[in-house]
């Protein structure tokens, strides 16, 4: 998925500036998006966690794993950035598998 961002809740309130309910917001987002593939944010394998300040980091990694509501095991980066528009904190782009027909060992090359 793209680089998704949030500066409104669902209620159409702003959140500009607030990392914590951005952060909740893309979340959504992205699970609602996966969702309508047949996904959930469980089908995350990979994501890169753009934030503003190097002091963010420890704390996307904390709302990460409660937004997400699971400790992702996935690879994670994070990366310093300045933001596209004021108020803007969090900006996520997530790679996901949805429909795997390999699993459990059982995937053949045929």
């Amino acid at each position: 998925m793209a680089g998704q961002t949030a500066t409104t809740d669902t209620d159409g309130k702003d959140i500009s500036g607030n990392f914590e309910a951005q952060t909740r917001r893309v979340f959504s987002l992205m699970d609602q998006t996966l969702r309508r593939t047949g996904g959930t944010l469980a089908s995350l394998v990979t994501m890169t966690v753009f934030i503003k300040t190097r002091a963010m980091a420890i704390a996307s990694c904390r709302s990460v794993e409660r937004c997400s509501g699971r400790q992702f095991s996935g690879e994670r980066a994070h990366h310093r950035v300045e933001l596209r528009r004021p108020g803007m904190e969090i900006e996520i782009q997530g790679i996901a598998v949805v429909g795997d027909k390999c699993t459990n060992g059982s995937c053949s090359t045929k």
